[in-house]
């Protein structure tokens, strides 16, 4: 079972989560949004900021430094 309280920002992201509900072949999960009301109002302002917004690198996780698989020396480059 999975219940997700608000509405995901992307419908891949929503897909994930529900996913979780049953990982294994041949099992039967449950997945149940909450939606908050504002989920269902229009908002065209920000309709059209969503549309004109681009995303200029990667998944918005930083530009690389000395995290997992970065160009950081790491312990061993000290």
């Amino acid at each position: 079972l999975v219940v997700q309280w608000k509405v995901p920002q992307t419908l891949s992201a929503w897909i994930q989560r529900a996913d979780r509900a049953a990982r294994r072949p041949g099992t039967l999960g449950l997945a149940v949004l909450l939606a908050e009301k504002a989920a269902f109002e229009v908002n065209p302002a920000a309709d059209t900021l969503a549309a004109t917004t681009t995303q200029t690198s990667g998944r918005g996780r930083g530009s690389g430094g000395r995290g997992r698989g970065g160009r950081g020396a790491g312990a061993r480059g000290r």
